[in-house]
């Protein structure tokens, strides 16, 4: 089994002089590298745990991890709060915005429905349509000069109180004799 990466199968495969100066050039490259070129593995320490802790230190540890945790979940819950509060404000948002751009449709078909029946009044109530509606469906005529009666009104208004009056004189008599 050779390695995915290992090129020198297909081109010197055989030649054990050409694997030989290939190792020794990884050495002396490994020898030669700066401090800057070294990975953080390589600077971690593993040291062997001396100590023990008590059972009120392991306690104490599991309480501090335990109220990080929540302090963690905590703040996650309210990230997704605040996440889900955002998203069903704009969904309120576009739903509003649907019904307002509806109502101002309706509106404005009101308007023009408005408009439309203003002009169809107008040309319903025009002085010639009335003659028109008169005197075809209604049967009536024009009215001429010797059918127009002329009335004097402070000569009709003492007329109907002298009337009043003796109404009122004829109703007195007829108690009196009863």
């Amino acid at each position: 089994m050779t390695n995915a990466g290992d090129f020198r199968q297909y081109s010197y495969a055989n030649d054990a002089n050409y694997a030989l100066k290939a190792f020794n050039a990884q050495r002396r490259h490994a020898e030669v590298e700066t401090p800057a070129k070294t990975r953080l593995v390589d600077k971690l320490v593993v040291r062997e745990n001396k100590g023990f802790k008590s059972a009120s230190q392991l306690k104490q540890e599991q309480k501090l991890a335990f109220q990080k945790m929540c302090k963690v979940v905590a703040i996650s819950i309210a990230c997704l709060a605040f996440v889900v509060t955002v998203i069903s404000t704009f969904a309120v948002k576009n739903e509003l915005t649907r019904e307002l751009s509806k109502s101002q449709r309706q509106i404005a078909n009101a308007q023009n429905e408005c408009i439309s029946l203003k002009s169809q009044l107008n040309s319903m109530v025009s002085m010639s349509m009335i003659e028109q509606y008169a005197v075809d469906e209604l049967g009536m005529s024009k009215v001429k000069p010797n059918q127009v009666l002329y009335i004097d009104v402070d000569q009709y208004k003492a007329d109907r109180q002298a009337m009043l009056a003796q109404q009122d004189e004829e109703i007195a008599n007829s108690n009196k004799t009863e």
